[in-house]
């Protein structure tokens, strides 16, 4: 799995690097929704956000609804999603 993250969620983020996982995240740009959109869907990476707005326009995400990083980053490194067709809501 590989994964893209927002700004919000760097420390997140480096917790999956930490278990391996092949991640990034966009430093803060002025088309920065845009820009992890792009890469998201180019490169077949899942979404990692908390903007309610845009994982709407991912085709595969994971919302991280809380600062609860830790609950969301042991969900993910265990494979928990849920979801609508694409990958869901942690």
């Amino acid at each position: 799995m590989e994964f893209i993250a927002d700004r919000m969620l760097v420390r997140l983020a480096r917790w999956l690097r930490l278990f391996g996982y092949d991640t990034l995240v966009i430093p803060q740009q002025e088309n920065e929704d845009e820009l992890l959109l792009e890469i998201a869907e180019k490169e077949g990476r899942i979404l990692v956000s908390r903007d309610r707005v845009l994982v709407r326009k991912a085709t595969t995400y994971i919302r991280q609804p809380s600062k609860a990083w830790q609950n969301s980053g042991s969900a993910i490194i265990a494979g928990r999603f849920t979801g609508r067709g694409s990958t869901g809501i942690v």
